[in-house]
């Protein structure tokens, strides 16, 4: 609801996760973070979502965050 009205928003969420579930895990994020395969970035989202899941909101902000002087006029 926030970024629909234009405010740049933040939130906050856990998932508590054991050490057979993050080990592994941690251990893919490690060998796509050091390739240099040019699908280096879909195959991390792919893998975030993997461990996004079931996630417990802690917050959420909101921030109205107005263009700088000129920069309207700029883009058009």
């Amino acid at each position: 609801t926030y970024a629909s009205v234009g405010l740049r928003t933040l939130v906050i969420a856990q998932v508590e996760l054991s050490p057979d579930v993050y080990d592994p895990w941690r251990e893919k994020y490690a060998k796509i973070s050091k390739s240099l395969s040019p699908t280096k970035q879909e195959k991390l989202d792919k893998l975030a979502s993997e461990i996004e899941q079931n996630l417990e909101l802690l917050g959420c902000a909101a921030v109205e965050d107005q263009l700088q002087f000129g920069v309207p006029e700029t883009i058009e």
